[in-house]
Protein backbone atom coordinates (compact mmCIF):
# COMPACT_ATOMS: atom_id res chain seq x y z
CA UNK A 1 0.00 0.00 0.00
CA UNK A 2 1.45 3.40 -1.06
CA UNK A 3 -0.81 5.89 -0.64
CA UNK A 4 -0.76 9.73 -1.18
CA UNK A 5 -2.91 12.27 0.54
CA UNK A 6 -2.85 16.11 0.78
CA UNK A 7 -4.73 17.80 3.43
CA UNK A 8 -6.53 19.63 1.21
CA UNK A 9 -7.76 16.83 -0.77
CA UNK A 10 -9.26 15.44 2.06
CA UNK A 11 -12.12 17.88 2.18
CA UNK A 12 -11.12 19.72 5.20
CA UNK A 13 -10.73 23.53 5.82
CA UNK A 14 -8.02 24.93 4.86
CA UNK A 15 -8.33 26.89 8.26
CA UNK A 16 -8.39 24.47 10.57
CA UNK A 17 -5.14 23.79 12.13
CA UNK A 18 -2.73 20.75 11.17
CA UNK A 19 -1.62 18.67 13.94
CA UNK A 20 1.05 16.15 14.28
CA UNK A 21 0.48 13.27 16.47
CA UNK A 22 3.98 11.36 16.92
CA UNK A 23 3.88 7.64 18.42
CA UNK A 24 6.66 5.40 17.59
CA UNK A 25 6.78 3.48 20.76
CA UNK A 26 3.88 0.74 21.84
CA UNK A 27 0.23 2.79 22.61
CA UNK A 28 -1.70 1.52 19.87
CA UNK A 29 -4.74 2.02 22.16
CA UNK A 30 -4.35 5.82 22.90
CA UNK A 31 -4.49 6.26 19.84
CA UNK A 32 -7.26 3.90 18.88
CA UNK A 33 -9.48 6.25 21.44
CA UNK A 34 -7.46 9.24 20.90
CA UNK A 35 -7.37 10.21 16.97
CA UNK A 36 -11.24 9.95 16.31
CA UNK A 37 -11.64 12.93 19.14
CA UNK A 38 -9.15 15.31 17.78
CA UNK A 39 -10.19 14.71 14.08
CA UNK A 40 -13.40 16.85 15.57
CA UNK A 41 -10.98 19.88 15.22
CA UNK A 42 -7.75 19.03 13.64
CA UNK A 43 -6.59 17.76 10.41
CA UNK A 44 -4.64 14.72 11.69
CA UNK A 45 -0.76 14.19 10.62
CA UNK A 46 -0.04 10.88 12.27
CA UNK A 47 3.89 9.70 11.99
CA UNK A 48 3.80 5.81 13.00
CA UNK A 49 5.27 2.33 12.86
CA UNK A 50 3.93 0.21 10.90
CA UNK A 51 2.90 -2.71 14.09
CA UNK A 52 1.59 -0.19 15.87
CA UNK A 53 -0.42 1.53 12.98
CA UNK A 54 -1.67 -2.63 12.05
CA UNK A 55 -2.72 -2.76 16.24
CA UNK A 56 -5.10 0.71 16.02
CA UNK A 57 -7.42 -0.28 13.78
CA UNK A 58 -8.20 3.01 12.69
CA UNK A 59 -9.25 4.21 9.07
CA UNK A 60 -6.90 5.98 6.69
CA UNK A 61 -9.46 8.06 6.00
CA UNK A 62 -9.00 9.96 9.40
CA UNK A 63 -6.01 11.00 8.69
CA UNK A 64 -5.01 14.43 6.33
CA UNK A 65 -1.44 12.61 6.47
CA UNK A 66 -0.40 9.09 6.85
CA UNK A 67 3.38 8.70 7.58
CA UNK A 68 3.62 4.61 8.44
CA UNK A 69 7.46 3.59 8.97
CA UNK A 70 8.84 0.50 8.34
CA UNK A 71 10.49 -1.91 10.42
CA UNK A 72 13.98 -1.26 9.20
CA UNK A 73 14.24 2.49 8.71
CA UNK A 74 15.89 4.74 10.59
CA UNK A 75 13.89 7.71 12.00
CA UNK A 76 16.51 10.30 11.08
CA UNK A 77 16.48 8.45 7.55
CA UNK A 78 12.57 8.77 7.71
CA UNK A 79 12.38 12.56 8.72
CA UNK A 80 14.85 13.33 6.04
CA UNK A 81 12.47 11.99 3.44
CA UNK A 82 9.69 13.26 4.55
CA UNK A 83 10.39 16.78 6.47
CA UNK A 84 8.46 18.69 4.18
CA UNK A 85 5.14 17.12 4.87
CA UNK A 86 6.19 16.66 8.70
CA UNK A 87 6.90 20.33 9.05
CA UNK A 88 3.96 21.54 7.21
CA UNK A 89 1.84 21.11 10.65
CA UNK A 90 1.00 23.81 13.01
CA UNK A 91 1.40 21.54 16.12
CA UNK A 92 3.40 18.61 16.99
CA UNK A 93 2.43 15.99 20.24
CA UNK A 94 4.55 13.43 20.96
CA UNK A 95 2.02 11.16 22.37
CA UNK A 96 4.88 8.71 23.66
CA UNK A 97 8.56 9.12 23.03
CA UNK A 98 10.66 6.34 24.50
CA UNK A 99 13.66 6.35 22.26
CA UNK A 100 15.29 8.42 20.02
CA UNK A 101 15.70 11.63 22.15
CA UNK A 102 19.10 12.39 20.28
CA UNK A 103 17.46 12.79 16.52
CA UNK A 104 14.77 14.86 18.38
CA UNK A 105 16.86 17.39 20.82
CA UNK A 106 19.07 18.46 17.94
CA UNK A 107 15.28 18.84 15.50
CA UNK A 108 13.69 22.57 16.16
CA UNK A 109 10.32 22.94 15.08
CA UNK A 110 8.74 25.76 13.80
CA UNK A 111 5.77 25.21 15.73
CA UNK A 112 4.41 24.91 19.43
CA UNK A 113 5.32 21.25 20.85
CA UNK A 114 3.65 19.26 23.53
CA UNK A 115 5.24 16.04 25.21
CA UNK A 116 3.35 13.54 26.82
CA UNK A 117 5.02 11.82 30.03
CA UNK A 118 3.47 8.13 30.68
CA UNK A 119 6.12 7.33 33.54
CA UNK A 120 7.01 10.56 35.53
CA UNK A 121 9.70 9.23 37.78
CA UNK A 122 11.74 7.46 34.73
CA UNK A 123 11.33 10.83 32.55
CA UNK A 124 11.74 13.30 35.21
CA UNK A 125 12.84 12.08 38.27
CA UNK A 126 15.50 9.24 36.51
CA UNK A 127 18.35 9.37 39.28
CA UNK A 128 16.24 9.24 42.29
CA UNK A 129 13.79 6.63 40.89
CA UNK A 130 15.68 3.93 40.27
CA UNK A 131 15.04 0.53 42.16
CA UNK A 132 18.75 -0.55 43.59
CA UNK A 133 18.24 -4.16 44.52
CA UNK A 134 20.76 -6.80 44.52
CA UNK A 135 18.73 -9.23 42.28
CA UNK A 136 18.90 -6.08 39.24
CA UNK A 137 22.12 -5.41 39.56
CA UNK A 138 23.48 -6.66 36.51
CA UNK A 139 20.50 -5.13 34.22
CA UNK A 140 21.11 -2.15 36.39
CA UNK A 141 25.10 -1.92 35.45
CA UNK A 142 24.61 -2.48 31.83
CA UNK A 143 21.66 0.10 31.23
CA UNK A 144 23.50 2.79 33.36
CA UNK A 145 26.89 1.91 31.41
CA UNK A 146 25.24 1.86 27.96
CA UNK A 147 22.28 4.03 27.81
CA UNK A 148 23.00 6.54 30.44
CA UNK A 149 27.25 6.53 30.08
CA UNK A 150 27.54 6.02 26.51
CA UNK A 151 24.42 6.54 25.14
CA UNK A 152 23.65 9.82 27.07
CA UNK A 153 19.67 9.14 26.97
CA UNK A 154 19.22 10.90 30.06
CA UNK A 155 21.24 14.12 28.95
CA UNK A 156 19.88 14.23 25.18
CA UNK A 157 16.18 13.68 26.87
CA UNK A 158 16.24 16.30 29.14
CA UNK A 159 17.44 18.52 26.72
CA UNK A 160 14.18 17.61 24.66
CA UNK A 161 12.02 18.06 27.11
CA UNK A 162 13.35 21.83 28.22
CA UNK A 163 12.94 22.09 24.12
CA UNK A 164 8.72 21.42 24.59
CA UNK A 165 6.86 24.47 24.33
CA UNK A 166 4.91 22.45 27.22
CA UNK A 167 5.45 18.73 29.22
CA UNK A 168 1.65 16.77 29.66
CA UNK A 169 1.88 14.51 32.62
CA UNK A 170 -0.24 11.37 32.31
CA UNK A 171 -3.43 12.81 34.08
CA UNK A 172 -4.95 15.63 36.21
CA UNK A 173 -4.22 13.51 39.34
CA UNK A 174 -0.62 12.21 38.56
CA UNK A 175 -0.19 16.78 37.79
CA UNK A 176 -1.73 17.40 41.17
CA UNK A 177 0.46 14.90 43.06
CA UNK A 178 3.75 15.35 40.89
CA UNK A 179 3.30 18.57 39.08
CA UNK A 180 5.21 20.80 42.62
CA UNK A 181 7.74 18.41 42.63
CA UNK A 182 8.64 18.74 38.85
CA UNK A 183 8.34 22.42 38.80
CA UNK A 184 10.92 22.51 41.98
CA UNK A 185 13.25 20.08 39.81
CA UNK A 186 13.24 22.79 37.28
CA UNK A 187 10.73 22.19 34.11
CA UNK A 188 8.91 25.06 34.46
CA UNK A 189 6.73 23.86 30.95
CA UNK A 190 4.97 21.72 32.68
CA UNK A 191 1.40 21.91 31.21
CA UNK A 192 -1.96 22.91 33.66
CA UNK A 193 -3.76 21.05 31.27
CA UNK A 194 -3.72 16.64 30.75
CA UNK A 195 -5.28 15.54 27.47
CA UNK A 196 -7.83 12.83 28.59
CA UNK A 197 -6.56 9.08 27.04
CA UNK A 198 -10.21 8.81 26.60
CA UNK A 199 -13.82 10.35 25.86
CA UNK A 200 -17.10 9.17 27.86
CA UNK A 201 -18.74 5.69 26.18
CA UNK A 202 -22.16 5.96 24.31
CA UNK A 203 -23.29 3.68 26.52
CA UNK A 204 -26.37 2.45 28.17
CA UNK A 205 -26.29 1.16 32.66
CA UNK A 206 -25.86 -2.25 32.71
CA UNK A 207 -29.83 -4.04 33.41
CA UNK A 208 -30.13 -5.11 36.59
CA UNK A 209 -31.09 -8.93 36.54
CA UNK A 210 -30.51 -11.51 39.07
CA UNK A 211 -26.93 -11.19 39.56
CA UNK A 212 -25.02 -7.78 40.45
CA UNK A 213 -21.95 -8.49 37.96
CA UNK A 214 -18.38 -6.67 39.00
CA UNK A 215 -15.46 -6.82 37.10
CA UNK A 216 -11.72 -6.36 37.27
CA UNK A 217 -10.13 -5.50 34.23
CA UNK A 218 -6.51 -6.30 33.10
CA UNK A 219 -4.80 -9.56 32.43
CA UNK A 220 -4.95 -11.80 35.59
CA UNK A 221 -1.06 -11.06 36.83
CA UNK A 222 0.24 -11.24 40.76
CA UNK A 223 3.02 -8.86 40.33
CA UNK A 224 0.87 -6.08 39.24
CA UNK A 225 -2.72 -6.75 41.58
CA UNK A 226 -3.40 -7.37 45.11
CA UNK A 227 -5.69 -10.47 44.85
CA UNK A 228 -5.12 -11.11 48.82
CA UNK A 229 -7.25 -8.37 49.33
CA UNK A 230 -9.68 -9.29 46.85
CA UNK A 231 -10.09 -12.81 48.29
CA UNK A 232 -10.22 -11.27 51.48
CA UNK A 233 -12.85 -8.70 50.67
CA UNK A 234 -14.96 -11.49 48.49
CA UNK A 235 -14.61 -13.73 51.43
CA UNK A 236 -16.53 -11.10 53.91
CA UNK A 237 -18.73 -10.03 51.40
CA UNK A 238 -20.38 -13.06 50.96
CA UNK A 239 -21.31 -13.73 54.63
CA UNK A 240 -22.35 -10.22 54.86
CA UNK A 241 -24.58 -10.63 52.14
CA UNK A 242 -25.77 -14.04 51.60
CA UNK A 243 -28.91 -13.12 49.91
CA UNK A 244 -27.10 -11.53 46.89
CA UNK A 245 -26.59 -13.26 44.16
CA UNK A 246 -23.43 -12.03 42.63
CA UNK A 247 -20.90 -12.60 39.22
CA UNK A 248 -16.98 -11.55 39.19
CA UNK A 249 -15.48 -11.07 35.79
CA UNK A 250 -11.51 -11.65 35.84
CA UNK A 251 -11.82 -9.58 32.33
CA UNK A 252 -8.56 -10.36 30.75
CA UNK A 253 -6.47 -12.87 29.29
CA UNK A 254 -5.30 -15.40 32.39
CA UNK A 255 -1.93 -16.62 30.17
CA UNK A 256 0.00 -17.80 32.23
CA UNK A 257 0.48 -20.88 34.79
CA UNK A 258 0.86 -18.50 37.59
CA UNK A 259 -2.17 -16.60 36.55
CA UNK A 260 -4.20 -20.38 36.80
CA UNK A 261 -3.07 -20.63 40.02
CA UNK A 262 -4.47 -17.23 40.78
CA UNK A 263 -7.70 -18.40 39.41
CA UNK A 264 -8.07 -21.46 40.88
CA UNK A 265 -7.80 -20.16 44.41
CA UNK A 266 -10.44 -17.99 43.73
CA UNK A 267 -12.38 -20.72 42.59
CA UNK A 268 -12.76 -22.16 46.24
CA UNK A 269 -15.25 -19.29 46.56
CA UNK A 270 -17.58 -20.46 43.41
CA UNK A 271 -20.91 -21.59 44.34
CA UNK A 272 -24.38 -20.49 43.46
CA UNK A 273 -24.45 -17.10 45.24
CA UNK A 274 -20.76 -16.20 43.08
CA UNK A 275 -20.46 -16.92 39.97
CA UNK A 276 -16.65 -16.28 38.50
CA UNK A 277 -15.83 -15.98 35.08
CA UNK A 278 -12.48 -15.81 33.11
CA UNK A 279 -10.39 -15.97 30.27
CA UNK A 280 -7.77 -18.53 29.01
CA UNK A 281 -7.66 -16.74 25.85
CA UNK A 282 -6.76 -13.37 24.60
CA UNK A 283 -9.91 -10.84 25.27
CA UNK A 284 -10.51 -9.42 21.59
CA UNK A 285 -12.09 -5.76 21.66
CA UNK A 286 -15.51 -7.29 21.24
CA UNK A 287 -15.45 -9.77 23.47
CA UNK A 288 -13.86 -7.23 25.98
CA UNK A 289 -17.44 -4.82 25.38
CA UNK A 290 -19.71 -7.63 25.49
CA UNK A 291 -19.04 -7.95 28.71
CA UNK A 292 -18.52 -4.41 29.71
CA UNK A 293 -22.48 -3.98 28.72
CA UNK A 294 -22.72 -6.45 31.94
CA UNK A 295 -20.56 -5.29 34.67
CA UNK A 296 -22.39 -2.94 37.19
CA UNK A 297 -19.26 -1.22 38.48
CA UNK A 298 -15.04 -2.14 38.43
CA UNK A 299 -12.83 -3.04 41.31
CA UNK A 300 -8.93 -2.16 40.72
CA UNK A 301 -7.13 -4.29 43.37
CA UNK A 302 -4.39 -2.94 42.19
CA UNK A 303 -0.48 -2.74 43.58
CA UNK A 304 0.19 0.38 43.47
CA UNK A 305 4.02 0.41 43.24
CA UNK A 306 5.35 -0.38 39.72
CA UNK A 307 8.25 -1.03 38.09
CA UNK A 308 9.36 0.81 34.30
CA UNK A 309 12.86 -0.10 33.11
CA UNK A 310 15.10 -0.15 36.11
CA UNK A 311 12.67 2.80 37.48
CA UNK A 312 9.83 3.07 40.40
CA UNK A 313 6.62 4.08 39.30
CA UNK A 314 3.73 4.25 41.37
CA UNK A 315 0.41 4.01 39.93
CA UNK A 316 -2.21 6.97 40.53
CA UNK A 317 1.06 9.17 41.36
CA UNK A 318 3.38 8.89 39.17
CA UNK A 319 1.49 6.95 36.51
CA UNK A 320 -1.74 5.79 35.62
CA UNK A 321 -3.81 2.61 35.30
CA UNK A 322 -5.72 1.62 32.03
CA UNK A 323 -8.52 1.36 34.37
CA UNK A 324 -9.51 5.01 34.28
CA UNK A 325 -9.98 4.74 29.94
CA UNK A 326 -12.09 1.94 30.61
CA UNK A 327 -14.37 3.40 33.39
CA UNK A 328 -14.76 6.42 31.26
CA UNK A 329 -15.50 4.78 27.73
CA UNK A 330 -18.10 2.04 29.44
CA UNK A 331 -19.12 4.88 31.93
CA UNK A 332 -18.93 2.10 34.74
CA UNK A 333 -18.41 3.17 38.27
CA UNK A 334 -15.12 1.87 40.20
CA UNK A 335 -13.26 0.97 43.16
CA UNK A 336 -9.73 1.85 43.46
CA UNK A 337 -7.20 1.96 46.31
CA UNK A 338 -7.30 4.70 48.13
CA UNK A 339 -3.76 5.88 47.50
CA UNK A 340 -4.66 5.82 43.80
CA UNK A 341 -5.20 9.59 43.06
CA UNK A 342 -8.08 10.20 40.07
CA UNK A 343 -8.73 13.37 38.50
CA UNK A 344 -10.79 15.43 40.60
CA UNK A 345 -13.93 15.32 38.39
CA UNK A 346 -13.49 11.47 38.61
CA UNK A 347 -13.65 11.07 42.40
CA UNK A 348 -17.63 11.36 41.73
CA UNK A 349 -18.21 8.11 40.17
CA UNK A 350 -15.38 6.12 42.26
CA UNK A 351 -15.23 4.99 45.69
CA UNK A 352 -11.77 4.12 47.44
CA UNK A 353 -10.39 1.24 49.93
CA UNK A 354 -7.52 0.89 51.80
CA UNK A 355 -7.54 -2.91 53.07
CA UNK A 356 -9.85 -6.23 52.33
CA UNK A 357 -12.50 -4.83 54.96
CA UNK A 358 -13.07 -1.58 53.25
CA UNK A 359 -12.91 -3.01 49.59
CA UNK A 360 -15.73 -5.22 50.82
CA UNK A 361 -17.77 -2.33 52.77
CA UNK A 362 -17.04 -0.02 49.54
CA UNK A 363 -18.61 -3.09 47.73
CA UNK A 364 -21.47 -3.13 49.92
CA UNK A 365 -22.18 0.32 49.30
CA UNK A 366 -22.22 -0.56 45.34
CA UNK A 367 -24.55 -3.13 45.69
CA UNK A 368 -26.86 -2.10 48.62
CA UNK A 369 -30.17 -0.26 46.81
CA UNK A 370 -27.55 -0.12 43.50
CA UNK A 371 -25.86 2.58 44.57
CA UNK A 372 -23.76 1.25 41.26
CA UNK A 373 -26.72 3.31 39.75
CA UNK A 374 -26.34 6.43 41.07
CA UNK A 375 -23.18 6.91 40.53
CA UNK A 376 -23.15 5.47 36.35
CA UNK A 377 -26.02 8.21 36.47
CA UNK A 378 -23.04 10.92 37.19
CA UNK A 379 -21.45 10.26 34.47
CA UNK A 380 -23.83 12.42 32.69
CA UNK A 381 -21.88 15.29 34.41
CA UNK A 382 -18.53 14.91 33.40
CA UNK A 383 -18.94 17.66 30.11
CA UNK A 384 -14.87 17.94 30.37
CA UNK A 385 -14.97 14.14 29.12
CA UNK A 386 -17.38 14.81 26.77
CA UNK A 387 -15.46 14.27 22.56
CA UNK A 388 -16.02 17.75 21.62
CA UNK A 389 -15.22 19.23 24.91
CA UNK A 390 -11.58 17.55 25.47
CA UNK A 391 -11.35 18.59 21.10
CA UNK A 392 -12.26 22.22 22.24
CA UNK A 393 -9.97 22.26 24.78
CA UNK A 394 -6.97 20.52 23.80
CA UNK A 395 -7.61 23.11 20.46
CA UNK A 396 -7.58 26.11 22.79
CA UNK A 397 -4.50 24.91 24.45
CA UNK A 398 -3.32 25.24 20.60
CA UNK A 399 -4.50 29.04 20.72
CA UNK A 400 -2.33 29.97 23.75
CA UNK A 401 0.28 28.80 22.43
CA UNK A 402 0.21 30.51 19.24
CA UNK A 403 0.19 34.45 18.76
CA UNK A 404 -3.00 35.63 18.69
CA UNK A 405 -4.94 36.09 15.47
CA UNK A 406 -1.63 33.93 13.62
CA UNK A 407 -3.31 32.17 10.44
CA UNK A 408 -2.48 28.64 10.16
CA UNK A 409 -0.20 27.62 7.40
CA UNK A 410 -0.17 26.90 4.11
CA UNK A 411 -2.07 23.80 1.93
CA UNK A 412 0.57 20.73 3.04
CA UNK A 413 2.28 19.22 0.12
CA UNK A 414 1.61 15.54 -0.35
CA UNK A 415 2.04 12.98 1.83
CA UNK A 416 3.46 9.22 0.96
CA UNK A 417 2.32 6.60 3.56
CA UNK A 418 3.42 3.09 3.50
CA UNK A 419 6.64 2.76 2.31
Amino acid sequence: MNNVRNACSQGRSALRPRLLIIELDYHAEVLTSLCPILAERFDLVLWTTDKIWRKTGLSESLFAGLLVMPKKQSVERFWKAHEACLRAVDFVYFNTLEKHFAFFSRTNFSCPTVMRIHNTNASLFPLSSISWTFHSARKLFSYVLWRVLLCRVWQYRERLYRNMSLLMLPSEGVLARMGPAVRASGFHNISDYCLPFSSLGDVQPAARNDRVVFAVTGSVDEQRKDYDVLFQALTELKKARPEIRMEMIFLGWAKHERAKKVLQRFSELADEQLKLTSFCNYVSDDDFAAQMARVHFLIAPMKLCACHKIHREYYGQTKISGLENDSLRYRKPVIVPQDYTLPQDLNRIALAYSDGRSLCDAMIKMIDEDHWRTLTDRFNDLHNYQRAAIAANFYELLQKLTRQNQPFSQPVPAFGGHL
